[in-house]
């Protein structure tokens, strides 16, 4: 049975015990460096009230949740399915969906999710992202991280892989067709008319015997023995660009996220995506460049003007060294 978590501020005479208890329960490993009572001494000496007593229940014994989730910043869950944005109308079994900022729910095996003007964003992995259009139900049928199966019902979804594992395995059904994503990329499914869309990466889709790999600029109608065609990358509705948007979001989040490079700087503030086939603009990062392209200027006429002065410095030894005439 789970429990609500209690957050507050730590009390080093109160909670210091059962904070040590907690910890050595997860982090069970032997080693200097993670003895607790030394850590939280530590700690409590340099920042008062640093830490935060958490007092919860680990469900299936592994539980780890850390408090103060930012707008946009990535989530790591310890299974596929992790729902961490919302708007509009989004139900989970039938109930109306509500997610408060900085709050995230764990979808469980046999769950549906349901969209009517709305969509919503949930994670399958790190860095991996499911994205539901409105009007669209998704079925999820396993959980597991080393063999996640979903099933798209109605309606459309885009998954972007920005990193993906070798023991990360994504399964989708739709309709008679049963995709499986085999590299980084991002992958558009939908359901009326059943097609599949491999927008950047390469996925297998099985339809009964037939096995066929899609890789980027590929399309194929579903539950059809149709061979893949090509399409054009370039022509996408607002599902796609709204799905774009979400990425950059979540790109530009932290310093750690910057790291994966699913986004090329340009100039001036102005990313790329190459899966996604759009740009867009960040206003800091545009600060930042001018910024920077002020230094440099700034820098160069320093060096100009140090140039000069010894050029001209040069030129005064010469003269100086040039033999006098005759005093008149």
């Amino acid at each position: 049975m789970k429990k609500d978590i209690l957050i507050r501020s730590f009390n080093p005479e109160t909670d210091r015990t059962s904070t040590i208890d907690v910890w050595k329960s997860i982090f069970s490993y032997n080693a200097p460096h993670n003895e607790p009572s030394i850590v939280i001494d530590k700690r409590s000496r340099q920042v008062n009230a640093a830490f935060y007593a958490i007092s919860c229940c680990l469900v299936f014994g592994l539980l780890f949740i850390c408090a103060g989730v930012l707008p946009g910043q990535q989530i790591v869950g310890a299974q596929a399915g992790l729902i961490h944005f919302i708007y509009g109308d989004v139900s989970l079994d039938g109930k109306i969906l509500r997610l408060p900022e900085g709050q995230y729910l764990q979808m469980e095996n046999g769950q549906s999710l349901r969209t009517e003007q709305g969509r919503v964003e949930l994670s399958l992995a790190p860095s991996i992202f499911l994205r539901l259009d409105d009007n669209s139900l998704l079925f999820m049928e396993q959980v597991r991280l080393n063999d996640t199966r979903l099933a798209l019902e109605r309606g459309s979804a885009l998954i972007e892989v920005v990193k993906k594992a070798k023991a990360n395995k994504i399964h989708v059904r739709v309709s008679q067709s049963l995709i499986e994503l085999k590299r980084m990329g991002v992958y558009r499914f939908d359901s009326g008319p059943s097609e599949f869309r491999v927008f950047g990466g390469a996925a297998l889709v099985t339809t009964g015997r037939r096995k066929t790999v899609l890789t980027r600029g590929e399309m194929v109608r579903l539950g059809e023995d149709a061979a893949p065609v090509n399409f054009d990358r370039k022509a996408f509705d607002s599902l796609h660009e709204w799905a774009g948007r979400r990425s950059f979001d979540l790109f530009l989040a932290s310093e750690e996220s910057r790291k994966q490079m699913n986004w090329t700087h340009l100039a001036m503030g102005w990313f790329w995506n190459q899966d996604f086939q759009l740009r867009f603009h960040s206003k800091s990062d545009a600060a930042d460049y001018l910024l920077e392209m002020r230094q440099q200027n700034d820098m160069e006429v320093l060096r100009q003007q140090s140039q000069s002065w010894e050029e001209m410095e040069s030129i005064k030894g010469q003269m100086e060294q040039q033999p006098k005439g005759p005093a008149k």
